[in-house]
């Protein structure tokens, strides 16, 4: 399967992947509703067993047809305890279990489709110096200083707090990994409880001495490499599992207070996300134009380690019936990592869940009350 090889490699086998899912995914002017085939269920997920390996690129074959779809209620305002930056809604949401791996398809509303965080900015300043003996001599004395772009919106919390951000959209899914008696995986405990604050000063992090496996899908960094960050939260707050590769780390140098890497390209580069194997140290002695844009985070293709456990797939569909993100992450039943749960012992049983999905920034998002996958 592709996504079991390395990342390096699994870019470049899926390319013809990549294809079919533009055409599938964006190629439509209008790819209509949710896909709510088959039953619907509030707030729970029944996993189909199936033989068969579902595509990753393609959220619409005809496996997932088979699989019941969950309707799980974000941000309910009812509940004071949910989070509901950006209102109540929908994630409609499947599950498949093959001999080898767990897949979930997710389907959320989301208005606006953010990819680009914390950019880099050039501020050119031209002073001209006419202190000269010759009225005609005048030197021009060109300097160059960056900035990290860190506003595009204002979004208002609940309690009204407001906060400034230019980040991406962002997926989480919550693991009871059995251990975390007695809030399991309960986001509101865990994160939203105003105690967190006065205590520790943070906020996500267990209280019932054990941990939390967390699938953390970001639109702009892990997405470029088809993958979904492998996480857990303990007692001390939320950790990336170990990495031999990273996913993705910040560009910006804050002793020199330059980025650390440009594309090879130079000023003709354009996108959001540098990946590292385009990087080139960056060199201060280009001719930056004034108000260039230097990608704020690298991307690396061959991340490994459990920290790249969990591949990823997305597709972002603008409709006249709403705008919505579907993704698809898949890992391993067993990964031998004590801080991911281990899913291939589990059937006939069921595991609890929590879930939010994040509007433009980690902060402001929309969770889940803890629900229920059943496993075949």
């Amino acid at each position: 399967m592709v996504m079991m090889i390395s990342a390096r490699i699994r870019l470049a086998v899926s390319a013809a992947g990549l294809l079919a899912a533009a055409i599938i995914w964006h190629g439509c002017d209008n790819p209509g509703g949710f896909d709510i085939s088959t039953t619907t269920i509030p707030n729970r997920v029944v996993a189909y067993y199936s033989p068969q390996e579902p595509p990753m690129n393609d959220p619409r074959n005809k496996i997932w047809d088979k699989a019941l779809t969950g309707a799980i209620t974000v941000g309910d305002s009812a509940d004071s305890a949910l989070p509901n930056y950006f209102g109540k809604s929908v994630v409609y949401l499947k599950a498949i279990k093959t001999p080898s791996r767990l897949y979930l398809r997710a389907e959320w509303g989301d208005a606006t489709r953010n990819i680009d965080p914390n950019g880099i900015v050039s501020i050119v300043t031209i002073t001209y110096d006419t202190i000269t003996t010759n009225p005609l001599d005048i030197d021009t004395i060109r300097e160059t200083t960056w900035e990290r772009r860190l506003s595009y919106v204002v979004i208002v919390g609940p309690d009204g707090s407001t906060e400034i951000r230019y980040d991406q959209d962002r997926l989480a899914v919550m693991w009871d990994m059995g251990d975390n008696d007695p809030e399991k995986a309960d986001c509101r405990s865990m994160c939203h409880d105003a105690t967190h604050l006065s205590t520790l000063g943070h906020r996500m992090y267990t209280t019932g001495g054990g941990h939390v496996d967390l699938w953390h899908w970001q639109a702009a960094t892990s997405d470029q490499v088809q993958l979904a960050v492998d996480e857990y939260w303990d007692a001390s707050g939320r950790v990336p599992d170990e990495q031999i590769s990273p996913i993705a780390t910040g560009n910006y140098d804050a002793v020199k207070q330059q980025p650390l890497y440009s594309h090879r390209d130079t000023t003709a580069y354009a996108d959001t996300i540098l990946h590292f194997e385009d990087a080139v140290a960056f060199r201060d002695s280009i001719l930056w134009p004034n108000r260039y844009e230097i990608p704020g985070f690298v991307v690396y293709d061959n991340a490994s380690g459990s920290i790249a456990n969990v591949s990823a797939f997305s597709g972002y569909s603008k409709s006249s019936l709403g705008n919505r993100w579907t993704v698809i992450m898949s890992r391993a039943l067993t990964t031998g990592n004590v801080d991911d749960r281990d899913f291939a012992t589990i059937a006939g049983d069921s595991v609890m869940v929590t879930i939010a999905v994040m509007n433009n920034a980690d902060r402001f998002h929309s969770g889940s009350a803890p629900f229920y996958i059943k496993f075949p």
